[in-house]
C-alpha cells in the first residue's frame, strides 16, 4: 500500500486532507483511513463533458472513494453516521470548488477487515494493493494478503450475478406492467428496486461487495468510481428530469409511506426509460468484468507452464 498522495493533483490533495479531518472529528476510534479506486490507481478524471444518447452534456468528475476501519462492534451504524455529518460537512466545507460528486465512504471493523483479508476477499485485497494510507494511528496490524483465487472469484461473481440480477428483472417488469396500469406510484417503488439491484449486482461482481445503503445517488456514484460507463444513465439536464430522478430515489420511502406522493406519467415514462438503459450497462459491465478475471486465470495458469 502506497503512503503518499504527492502524485494527485493539488486541488485533490486539499479536499482529502480535509475529508481526513472530518472523519477523525466525527467517527470514533479510527485506526485506518484508506484511499482507493481511481485516484489510488492513477486512472482518475479531472473533468470531462461526455454527451449522452439524447445530445446532453453530463459533466463527469472521479470522486474519492474512502475506506475507514474503525474499531467498533458497528460499523454499519458507523457508516450511516459519516455519511450523514461528515459528507454534508466536507460538502459545505468544498462549496464552489469541489467535486461534483460527493466523498464514497465505507467504514468496516478492524476484524471484519482482517478476516476479510483472510479468506481473499478481492475488494480488501486490491484496496491494499493500490491503495494510499492517508491516516494510521500505529495501533492496528493488517493481515498478511495472499494472492487472488482468481478461478474462485469468477464462480463467486458468477452465482451472485444468478442470484441478483433476477432480481432486478422481476421488479422491472413489475414496472412495466404498473405502467399499462398507469399505476406509477406503485410503479416507482418497483422501479427504485429494480435500480438498487442492478447497481448491486455490478457492485458484487466487480468487488464482492454487497453495499449497506438503498439510496440511488449514493449507490450510483459507487458504480461510476467503477466503470464511467454508468455516467450517463441517470442525466439531469434538464428542470423535468432532475425532478423525475429525485422522486425515483425518494419513491423507496414515500412511495409506500407518503399518501401525498405522487408521479405522474412523463416523470414514470423516464424512470422506466433509465432504468432500461441501466440494465443494458449492468450486463454488459458485469460481463466484461468476467471477461477480466478468465484473463487473470488464463495468465495465471501460462504463467505456470
Amino acid at each position: 500500500m502506497k503512503r503518499s498522495i504527492k502524485r494527485l493533483p493539488k486541488r485533490t490533495q486539499e479536499e482529502l486532507a480535509v475529508l481526513q479531518e472530518l472523519i477523525l472529528s466525527n467517527l470514533t476510534n479510527v485506526r485506518m483511513i484508506i484511499l482507493y479506486g481511481s485516484y489510488a490507481r492513477g486512472k482518475y478524471v479531472i473533468w470531462d463533458e461526455p454527451y449522452d444518447e439524447r445530445g446532453g452534456t453530463t459533466y463527469y468528475q472521479s470522486d474519492s472513494d474512502i475506506l475507514v476501519i474503525c474499531d467498533t462492534g458497528d460499523a454499519i451504524k458507523a457508516e450511516n453516521h459519516a455519511n450523514a455529518f461528515v459528507v454534508p460537512r466536507y460538502d459545505k466545507r468544498m462549496e464552489g470548488r469541489r467535486h461534483p460528486e460527493p466523498p464514497q465512504i465505507i467504514v468496516e471493523s478492524t476484524t471484519t477487515f482482517n478476516r476479510a483479508i483472510r479468506m481473499k476477499h478481492y475488494f480488501f485485497y486490491e484496496a491494499l494493493r493500490d491503495g494510499i494510507l492517508l491516516y494510521d494511528d500505529g495501533t492496528f496490524q493488517i493481515g498478511k494478503p495472499e494472492k487472488l483465487p482468481y478461478r474462485e472469484i469468477k464462480q463467486y461473481a458468477e452465482e451472485e450475478y444468478a442470484e441478483c440480477f433476477p432480481l432486478a428483472e422481476g421488479f422491472l417488469r413489475h414496472g412495466h406492467l404498473d405502467k399499462e396500469e398507469e399505476n406509477y406510484k406503485l410503479g416507482s417503488f418497483e422501479l427504485h428496486q429494480a435500480c438498487e439491484r442492478y447497481y448491486k449486482t455490478f457492485t458484487l461482481v466487480y468487488s464482492g461487495i454487497r453495499p449497506k445503503s438503498h439510496d440511488l445517488k449514493v449507490l450510483g456514484a459507487m458504480v461510476r468510481s467503477c466503470s464511467r460507463e454508468f455516467a450517463n444513465v441517470f442525466p439531469t439536464h434538464t428542470f423535468e428530469d432532475n425532478k423525475s430522478f429525485d422522486k425515483l430515489c425518494r419513491a423507496y420511502i414515500e412511495a409506500r409511506y407518503n399518501r401525498l406522493f405522487t408521479v405522474s406519467k412523463e416523470q414514470y415514462e423516464y424512470m422506466l426509460a433509465r432504468t432500461e438503459v441501466l440494465r443494458e450497462v449492468t450486463i454488459r459491465e458485469c460481463a466484461a468484468r468476467i471477461a477480466y478475471y478468465v484473463m487473470m486465470i488464463e495468465q495465471k495458469e501460462n504463467s505456470l507452464i
